[in-house]
């Protein structure tokens, strides 16, 4: 790496070495939305740093595996969060939009306080199971957040925890679309791994107390894995690894690496 007389950094590198590397659809889009980003964190290994939005999401998703490992029931679920959600959440919440942080804990904590899912309607097949795949060559790994199979019909269930927030249909098109790209991908590599057709997807959209249903597709998911596919040969013949210079909020609030990026200062809000 050497550094040019603007003070950026320049990755010096002609091939990557892909065989090390555990694929992930978050790994795979986290090239897209910034490659200097993914150069840190997965040839480099930084340490990450957190965030809140992670931190609540972890927290939420340890609270519902919980309850689906039969550890709380579900009147137990609000207490459960009330005495440990300053101990999971450490990091602040950006002061912008205006009451975050209070909203944050508000949703949260009206989701578990009124929770409602009879989970004897289910045969629970996996928990947070990872997948192993080899795919093309590549190492790649799938963890969905929880398999069930519906006792009445039969159908096989993905079922998968959001703890971002649907606010407008016009804008929440492009969220729904990187999410239904995901959980596509992951029914896929749950047939290749398993060989057991996934029915159906469910987001379970945990501020807005919301299930979304994904329609299985078939032509969307070859399309999730042509883009895999272009971005598996993007990171084999980058070079440049340049920053992201567009979302200045990402990389203030949520990237993994902005403790130690130098770019991060460029890309403050003002």
């Amino acid at each position: 790496m050497q550094t040019l007389q603007n003070g950026r950094e320049e990755i010096l590198l002609t091939n990557i070495d892909t065989s090390s590397i555990t694929f992930s659809y978050s790994n795979i889009n986290s090239f897209d939305n910034c490659k200097y980003g993914w150069y840190q964190t997965y040839i480099e290994r930084a340490t990450r740093d957190q965030s809140s939005f992670g931190q609540f999401g972890s927290f939420c998703h340890k609270i519902l595996e919980k309850y689906f490992r039969d550890e709380l029931a579900s009147w137990e679920l609000a207490g459960y969060y009330i005495d440990n959600y300053y101990t999971e959440i450490t990091e602040s919440f950006p002061p912008y939009p205006q009451g975050m942080s209070s909203a944050y804990y508000d949703e949260g904590l009206n989701f578990f306080a009124n929770f409602n899912f009879n989970k004897s309607n289910y045969e629970i097949i996996s928990i947070e199971e990872k997948l192993n795949i080899d795919y093309k060559g590549y190492k790649f790994v799938a963890i969905p957040d929880m398999v069930l199979k519906n006792n009445l019909t039969g159908f096989i269930t993905l079922l998968d925890y959001k703890t971002s927030k649907l606010k407008n249909p016009k804008y929440d098109k492009l969220k729904l679309k990187g999410y239904a790209d995901q959980l596509q991908l992951y029914a896929q590599f749950y047939w290749w791994s398993t060989g057991v057709v996934v029915d159906k997807i469910f987001l379970w959209f945990i501020r807005n107390q919301q299930f979304f249903e994904i329609k299985i597709n078939s032509l969307e998911t070859a399309e999730t894995l042509s883009w895999v596919d272009s971005v598996l040969q993007n990171i084999k013949s980058e070079t440049a690894w340049d920053y992201n210079n567009k979302n200045k909020y990402f990389c203030q609030w949520l990237c993994s690496i902005r403790s130690r990026c130098p770019h991060t200062s460029v890309n403050t809000l003002t």
